[in-house]
């Protein structure tokens, strides 16, 4: 067995994400490695045959932030060249070979896609007003996120009208081109107001997407937040958006029109694009997912009051009847809270043909269930066998129209893999766990406590290899920023591998210790709100009455404690002695 440095822990490639296909053969995986040349780290995508495990790499040294599957043989991408000034577009790969068909040219680069009515929707910042532009002459780029409004631009694109396109651009003359309309059509220009479009929700019935957003950027405006639905049909919008914008191309063409006035375009009649209604929903409320007929919305928001501390759960209720809603308190008596029978915050909401899954932490690890949409059924939890599914901003897990779920997952003894789950159990897409198989990196378990005013604490614990409990040992903490988050039993989580030493620390006999200090995920929502009004009081208890734990247990020097932590962690009263050293990036 070898103990790893720093240089080993940065060449490791690490699964990101993982999709199925639509009929579930193959798997598009997102994994990270260094590129040394370029001192950035790559997120490229696998291609791997779930039958027989053969695997190509569709891209390479590339910075592929989102994928998806439009049809068992067509994935899009969201990449760019991992460079400073690059800008993020979306690529198609037909065949999933190739380098990829770029299917936008986004100014300021795409944030996020959808696949919507076998095309695509996608969200970017609008270009820059005059004004800003003029302020951003004279001061510099800079935005003030409490008064700027928001400037994101929801997008319809349809792939095979861009097809026929780009074809004709090419075989097209100088003023033919200028004729040439691309077949992408600004849906966020039928909500009359600016907004800060935090998400999209296409209906997979393909009538409809459901936009969430806020007045701006800035986190306060949330209760502020709105949801809007555009209804369309979106070929015959495409269609009409074509032939208007044809003859109106020809109509200053002929007159010697060389640029269509700002004020010209804002009077267009955009009607013919679709109807967008602001649904009446109770605050703080955003939908997240659709039913697959699209006559059902599951929104979150928290039923009990707008606190920002208080927990969102989630709700089902009827299309039809919400969209006819005239007030919330109305809207709030059709939905049915379908998150009821867990006492946890549930993430990541994927509603298929069989249910809703959702994940959510318990206790140290995280656990995936299938929720009921009727309510009549218990949540179920899906059974990953050993490994569970490691919950991260990249895309914890997902689950085809069918039901078939796949995620990215380990252990405390295992390095996380792409994993499916089959009537069998589940089975590993990826061999990453190779790379560390003779890797020393000591244990890791789940240790309880009991803090000051008697509230019950956990954490994970990565003893050191060779761990003699009669030998006190230094100790060292990661803590958890968020608040409201939780580490989990990882043999090499993020952190470790990223940001910590604490592998490096375990070889040289540090305990390491990750508090969930009360505030966290995973102890059910009672324990999540026992630091509301108590920052930097109840929690640091939490994480003091660790070292008096192991003190008892006679495993640690309570002279030599020493603390790292990220976010919010590290602005709270450090333990004593101890100095913050900042935050991870």
């Amino acid at each position: 067995m070898t103990t790893p440095g720093l240089r080993d822990l940065i060449l490791l490639e690490a699964a990101l994400e993982v999709r199925l296909s639509p009929r579930g053969d193959r798997a598009a995986v997102r994994v990270e490695h260094p590129r040394w040349d370029d001192n950035r780290y790559c997120r490229d995508v696998l291609i791997i045959d779930v039958a027989s495990g053969q695997q190509h790499r569709l891209t390479r040294y590339a910075d592929c932030q989102q994928i998806r599957w439009l049809d068992d043989h067509v994935l899009a991408v969201l990449k760019s060249d991992g460079s400073k000034e690059a800008k993020a577009q979306v690529y198609v790969y037909e065949g999933l070979v190739g380098d990829g068909w770029q299917v936008t040219d986004a100014e300021h680069g795409v944030g996020s896609f959808e696949p919507y009515a076998e095309r695509i929707v996608f969200l970017s910042r609008k270009s820059d007003d005059p004004e800003v532009e003029a302020r951003e002459e004279r001061f510099g780029t800079f935005q003030h996120v409490e008064t700027d409004p928001g400037r994101t631009a929801l997008t319809y694109l349809d792939l095979a009208r861009l097809t026929w396109y780009e074809r004709s651009l090419a075989r097209a003359g100088k003023d033919e081109r200028e004729l040439l309309v691309r077949p992408a059509i600004e849906l966020s220009a039928l909500i009359e107001e600016p907004l800060a479009i935090q998400s999209v929700v296409p209906s997979p019935a393909g009538d409809a997407v459901y936009v969430n957003a806020r007045p701006t950027d800035e986190l306060t405006t949330s209760l502020r937040a709105s949801v809007h639905r555009i209804a369309l049909d979106a070929d015959h919008a495409v269609a009409e958006f074509v032939r208007r914008e044809t003859a109106r191309k020809q109509q200053d063409h002929d007159a010697g029109i060389a640029e269509e006035s700002d004020e010209r375009r804002e009077q267009r009649d955009l009607s013919y694009l679709g109807t967008v209604q602001r649904l009446a929903l109770p605050t703080r409320a955003a939908v997240e997912a659709v039913s697959p007929d699209g006559t059902g919305l599951l929104v979150r928001f928290p039923g009990r009051d707008t606190r920002v501390s208080t927990n969102a759960e989630l709700w089902v209720g009827p299309r039809d009847a919400l969209t006819d809603a005239a007030a919330p308190d109305v809207a709030r008596r059709m939905l049915r809270d379908v998150t009821a029978g867990l006492d946890q915050t549930c993430y990541s909401p994927i509603w298929h043909q069989h249910g809703i899954d959702v994940v959510h932490a318990e206790g140290t690890r995280w656990a995936i269930r299938r929720l009921d949409p009727t309510g009549v059924e218990a949540p179920r939890r899906i059974d990953t066998g050993d490994p569970w599914c490691h919950a991260s901003f990249h895309g914890p897990f997902h689950t085809t129209p069918s039901g078939r779920v796949s995620f990215v997952g380990g252990s405390a003894t295992a390095y996380p893999e792409a994993w499916t789950v089959t009537e069998e159990g589940a089975r590993p897409l990826t061999r990453l766990g190779d790379q560390v198989a003779d890797w020393d990196l000591g244990e890791v378990r789940t240790i309880r406590w009991t803090s000051r005013d008697g509230t019950e604490v956990e954490g994970t614990l990565r003893l050191p290899p060779g761990f003699d409990p009669s030998q006190k040992r230094p100790l060292a903490f990661v803590v958890h920023g968020g608040p409201t988050w939780v580490d989990t039993e990882e043999l090499l989580p993020m952190t470790a591998r990223r940001y910590y030493p604490e592998v490096q620390l375990a070889a040289q006999g540090v305990i390491v210790l990750h508090p969930n200090y009360r505030g966290s995920l995973g102890r059910g929502l009672d324990f999540q709100e026992l630091n509301v009004g108590n920052l930097g009081v109840g929690d640091l208890w939490d994480v003091e009455s660790a070292v008096d734990h192991l003190d008892q247990l006679g495993w640690v020097d309570t002279e030599r404690v020493g603390s790292m932590a990220g976010r919010r962690a590290a602005t709270s009263r450090p333990l004593p002695g101890c100095t913050p050293t900042g935050s991870p990036p």
